[in-house]
């Protein structure tokens, strides 16, 4: 009976140590993860918009995603994977020398 509960003991110890450290871990895991998806998704955009720029297809200081879609630069819907959602055809990206940003709203 005691043998039982000693063992019984060690186990949940091991559990809990096990779950002390993995737990942060995968937490950590799992946000690094979405944020490398975030910035991923989002250089294709403006990597979009500077390609516009550097073939001077685009003139405008300020341009949108919506923009991009109408004359061809950006062919395909890019998810946000932050919101699930796509990003929204009114989000405006600012150009200044051929390096381009979102506008800070």
């Amino acid at each position: 009976m005691i043998v039982n509960k000693n063992k019984t003991i060690l186990f949940l110890t091991v559990i809990a140590t096990v779950l002390i450290v993995a737990l942060p871990t995968i937490l950590k895991i799992s946000e690094r993860h979405d944020e490398r998806m975030y910035i991923a998704a989002s250089r294709k955009v403006l990597e979009s918009a500077e390609a516009c720029y550097r073939d001077q297809v685009c003139k405008e200081k300020q341009m949108t995603i919506g923009d991009l879609k109408k004359i061809g630069y950006l062919k395909e819907e890019v998810v946000n994977p932050r919101t699930k959602t796509y990003f929204e055809d009114n989000m405006i990206m600012v150009e200044d020398n051929f390096h381009v940003t979102f506008k800070d709203f």
